[in-house]
């Protein structure tokens, strides 16, 4: 019989590995979409300075679109421009509660299904 423990772990370190590659990316100045970044060193428009926001696509390699938080701006920024904000330890811990407990409901589920068949 398959054990469905065994599956779902293998699964969440399959994420957690990728989880890994997209930090790898982050330090080669790879920014994925989504990652938080805050604005820095604007010189024409300095009111973005400070402003925190997502990368949306990175264009090429010296450059990313970002939209920022307070009113959905979007701005082509120069990479020297923005800062990708790091998750604190809490928020990585949450992120890996998340994981375990989408596991969890997966085992609980593939339980379910094979207590039916049965």
């Amino acid at each position: 019989m398959v054990k469905w423990e065994t599956i779902c772990s293998l699964q969440v370190r399959s994420i957690m590995s990728e989880l890994d590659a997209s930090c790898s990316l982050l330090s080669q100045w790879r920014y994925l979409p989504g990652t938080k970044i805050r604005v820095q060193g604007l010189k024409n428009h300095p009111q973005y300075n400070g402003l925190e926001g997502v990368v949306l696509i990175q264009n090429g390699d010296s450059h990313v679109c970002v939209c920022l938080d307070p009113d959905n701006t979007q701005l082509h920024l120069k990479l020297q421009n923005i800062l990708p904000l790091v998750p604190t330890a809490i928020e990585c811990k949450e992120l890996c509660t998340q994981i375990q407990d989408l596991a969890d409901e997966e085992i609980t589920s593939k339980r379910e299904y094979l207590r039916i068949q049965m």
